[in-house]
């Protein structure tokens, strides 16, 4: 496996990671929802034909606290390579969730709030906005999840949303030492001939 890495520092994953459903364009497979629920919606959505709803009862109505949707991903995640995950959300109203990215007790958290709630990721009512989080194993894993964890009315908010064009990418080559079998990692840098 060899990555092309961009100008930016991340390339697009060329392995076999991947989401499961990414865009929602036909079903909601490989996401559920915890004492809530997940709904295909074809009348808010970023990109494609449909977007995924996540609210109580399937009615446009606000999830409770503890609620949470979880999407899988597939393939194998290598130790020390950094993965980041990115999509677009849209909420109905003031929100705060926990954001969890990783496979069992080896995972990434991150605070998920609206605007006017402290120094964590914002987000304009209405809007649909950008979000990421990054993820860097301990140990080389098959599978991991992305888990959203509803805590909005725990500060007197509440909302439903629309989630749409997840996208996952490495964000740097894994150091040598970690190479298995006959994987191949990219190597940056200048070389130049041995001496005699």
């Amino acid at each position: 496996k060899a990555t092309a890495i961009g100008s930016s520092g991340t390339g697009a994953v060329t392995s076999t990671v991947a989401f499961t459903n990414p865009s929602f364009d036909t079903n909601t497979t490989g996401w559920t929802a915890a004492t809530s629920t997940a709904t295909r919606d074809t009348l808010v959505y970023d990109s494609g034909s449909a977007s995924l709803r996540w609210d109580n009862t399937g009615a446009s109505d606000i999830v409770g606290f503890g609620d949470t949707l979880t999407g899988t991903l597939t393939g194998t995640f290598y130790a020390g390579q950094t993965y980041k995950l990115t999509w677009r959300v849209r909420a109905s109203s003031n929100y705060w969730h926990y954001v969890y990215f990783g496979s069992g007790a080896d995972t990434a958290f991150h605070q998920v709030a609206n605007q006017g709630v402290g120094a964590f990721s914002t987000v304009e009512i209405g809007a649909v906005t950008n979000y990421e989080i990054t993820w860097t194993p301990a140990t080389t894993v098959s599978g991991a999840t992305l888990t959203f964890n509803d805590r909005s009315s725990f500060f007197g908010y509440g909302a439903y949303f629309w989630f749409d064009s997840f996208a996952i990418n490495e964000v740097a080559e894994r150091s040598l030492g970690t190479w298995e079998g006959t994987e191949r990692v990219q190597l940056t840098g200048s070389m130049s001939a041995l001496p005699n």
